[in-house]
């Protein structure tokens, strides 16, 4: 199976999740958790089902990726399992959103740039303070 293959499996197993947890009582409209214990338990079974995956491509040949494709597809659900809502991204209070709301960046290309500058600065003070060989050692 190629890695095309398995991420049409995950999607058919992720692409109604947020429906299911609905149906279940588990999440209000916004994504927001009401009832935690169905909300683990159906985010559970999902993992089980793409664990399910990862064991049938561990017993035959496959493409390098597509077993890195669902241990992030796991991951993820771990993720938001951990944080108890499906709209985890938004409500993030990670060090790096904070870094980033504490600058003042207008948008992600301002980071980027930012970045950059501090990479050239760094490599350039080690251009510059590097020592440099003047003879060739015989």
């Amino acid at each position: 199976m190629s890695y095309i293959d398995i991420e049409q499996q995950l999607n058919a197993i992720t692409r109604d999740l947020q429906q299911k947890l609905e149906n279940a009582g588990a999440v209000d409209k916004k994504g927001d958790t009401k009832d935690i214990a169905k909300f683990n338990q159906i985010i559970d079974a999902t993992i089980d089902k793409c664990g399910k995956i990862l064991q049938k491509l561990e017993m035959e040949p496959y493409d390098p990726n597509s077993v890195n494709i669902v241990q992030s597809r796991i991951q993820w659900l771990r993720t938001v399992r951990e944080n108890q809502t499906l709209n985890w991204l938004t409500n993030a209070n990670s060090e790096e959103e904070k870094i980033i709301k504490g600058q003042n960046y207008g948008s992600l290309r301002e980071v980027f740039q930012d970045g950059a500058k501090r990479v050239t600065r760094l490599f350039g003070f080690q251009r510059k303070h590097a020592p440099q060989k003047t003879v060739r050692e015989k």
